[in-house]
């Protein structure tokens, strides 16, 4: 798994993190049910074309440890306005954006200590937006 910056910057993701909200999400869009004056039913359907989240997390605390240089780096790209990535997960390849609606890069440190180097290990998980 990788995320590939536009200029061909590349940050090998780790195989275990998984794709926790792949079926959470429906490409029909629907509005809610109406009745007309006269006693119809209206509701108006379509395709999404973007913004299907991709959550990549841990399964638990054993797994997908990330060094901190590259969480550092995927908070620098998240920083990036109107970037675009392409991301490559065993389900395919996908142009996303950094879901900056929320946190869109967040990571805690496998061991607590007073001060990190670029290479202790942190739990990273990480929310995008297809565009």
């Amino acid at each position: 798994m990788r995320l590939i910056r536009d200029n061909g910057e590349v940050v090998a993701l780790s195989h275990d993190l998984i794709w926790v909200d792949e079926f959470a999400w429906s490409d029909l869009a629907q509005t809610s049910p109406e009745r007309t004056l006269s006693g119809g039913f209206v509701v108006q359907q379509g395709l999404k074309r973007k913004g299907r989240p991709i959550s990549l997390e841990p399964a638990d605390d054993s797994m997908a440890w990330t060094s901190r240089a590259v969480v550092e780096k995927l908070q620098q790209w998240a920083m990036l306005p109107e970037a675009v990535f392409s991301l490559e997960l065993p389900q395919g390849a996908f142009q996303v954006m950094f879901d900056n609606s929320q946190v869109a890069v967040s990571a805690k440190p496998k061991v607590a200590w007073l001060s990190q180097s670029a290479d202790d290990d942190f739990l990273l998980s990480l929310k995008f937006l297809t565009i």
